[in-house]
């Protein structure tokens, strides 16, 4: 077609055959102002027809913003968006219903918004119509939709659901009164999910916390600083009951009930939902004892997707393993195995903190839970002679790892230095007056007089 709309060129037909576009040039259409141009591919993407003779009715279709490139959006993969577009939804036409003579020509439609994880009505969101005021859905998740004529289109916003879990990630639709066979349309929420990790900032000093394992239904919900996890997806009665979760991506992991399940089952898929993880190195898997989805759906009933899009939710934690030994130093004389005091230790360049109630003993400071659990410290020793340390050297190395001990025993050394000054020799001095001389004892030999 070429007739103008209000000074815009109509959306031209484009037919699909066998799921292929057909036609080799899709070109751009003019614009009201005569200078700007509109994507052709996008404004028929915007206004889905069935073919002539179809047996089916599109009910509701999504609507790309101006300016968008559909092109651009199907290739854009980021932020959990998906490299595909949803384009509208499929009602049979009155035609296939031949009893209903009141299809031909209603004016009216029941848009339901029903989950995908148990296919319950969803009651927190909101439909804004013809741009309207928002309002709530009632307690069945649904709401109703009229216009004067059988043709016409009315245009909805929905509010109240992430963005992520809706039909081709857009909450603007259309919705197309034709010749349907249904009253009801169902726009389904997706059961989409992210799981994620928070690791700590390890410095290497601080306290070390458990971090968590969540799962969110919101892609904007997440920590920033989320990482993905390894281990396995468990949802029983879903169609894929088991998904791989390999590490490099947050999600979207998108799961439906099963037809069986569906038949069989009233609670909600999620309440089953469990995760398997593989920890990172020097981390332990601890699960919570009891799901917290499950705790809650058997508490509250309802969809827990619904209350996940509120909130995420945590699964469990990650413990850091505790640094293995040695955890303390002690300096201890050789001679009583006293502590030794008025030293200073440092390890690996940082200094060990005293242990006050302790004289002589020392805290390691913690490796960080980067590194292997097994290796060796490097400790200094200072304020004290190093002649009195293993191998006369205030640098030592100490394996540290699993098996070692608790405490990293520093032996000081019993070395003393014994010595006498020659007097001065004075003119005429008489020898009975000659004054003793003292015999002296030291550990320092830094201390003993060259003339000693």
């Amino acid at each position: 077609h070429e007739a103008m709309v209000a000074g815009v060129m109509a959306p031209v037909p484009l037919s699909v055959e066998a799921g292929v576009l057909q036609g080799s040039s899709v070109v751009g259409l003019p614009g009201g102002d005569g200078g700007s141009v509109v994507c052709a591919l996008t404004s028929a993407l915007n206004a889905p027809v069935a073919a002539r003779g179809s047996r089916w009715h599109v009910a509701l279709g999504a609507t790309l913003g101006a300016g968008c490139c559909a092109l651009e959006e199907v290739a854009r993969v980021a932020r959990g968006d998906r490299a595909e577009r949803w384009l509208g939804r499929l009602s049979a036409t009155a035609e296939a219903a031949e009893d209903d003579a009141e299809a031909a020509e209603r004016c009216s439609m029941r848009l339901r918004m029903c989950s995908t994880c148990c296919g319950r009505g969803c009651q927190g969101p909101s439909v804004a119509i013809g741009g309207g005021e928002p309002a709530p859905l009632d307690e069945h998740g649904c709401c109703e939709l009229m216009v004067r004529e059988r043709g016409d289109k009315l245009r909805i916003k929905i509010g109240g659901v992430p963005r992520c879990l809706l039909p081709g990630g857009s909450d603007d639709f259309v919705a197309h009164f034709g010749r349907t066979a249904s009253p009801e349309v169902d726009l389904a929420i997706t059961c989409s999910l992210w799981l994620y990790w928070v690791p700590q900032d390890d410095d290497g000093l601080s306290e070390l916390l458990d971090c968590v394992v969540g799962v969110a239904a919101d892609f904007e919900q997440l920590p920033e600083d989320a990482q993905p996890i390894i281990g396995t997806l468990v949802c029983p009665g879903a169609d894929e009951e088991e998904v791989v979760l390999d590490g490099g991506s947050l999600g979207p992991f998108t799961l439906r009930r099963s037809a069986h399940a569906a038949l069989n089952a009233g609670g909600c898929l999620l309440a089953g939902l469990a995760v398997k993880v593989q920890a990172p190195k020097n981390y332990v898997w601890h699960p919570k004892e009891e799901s917290p989805l499950a705790e809650r759906s058997a508490a509250m009933g309802g969809c827990e997707l619904q209350r996940l899009t509120r909130c995420p939710v945590a699964l469990g934690f990650l413990r850091p393993q505790p640094p293995p030994p040695p955890w303390k130093l002690e300096l201890r004389a050789a001679c009583c195995r006293r502590g030794i005091c008025g030293a200073s230790v440092f390890v690996n360049g940082v200094a060990a903190a005293p242990i006050l109630e302790q004289p002589g003993s020392f805290h390691l400071p913690r490796r960080r839970i980067t590194e292997d659990f097994a290796g060796n410290l490097q400790v200094r020793v200072d304020g004290f002679p190093a002649e009195l340390l293993p191998g006369g050297s205030r640098e030592m190395s100490a394996p540290y790892g699993p098996g070692e001990s608790d405490v990293l025993s520093v032996d000081v050394q019993c070395l003393l230095w014994a010595y006498w000054l020659r007097p001065t020799a004075v003119e005429d001095e008489d020898e009975d007056d000659a004054p003793d001389m003292g015999v002296w004892l030291t550990s320092d030999p830094t201390s003993v007089p060259e003339v000693a």
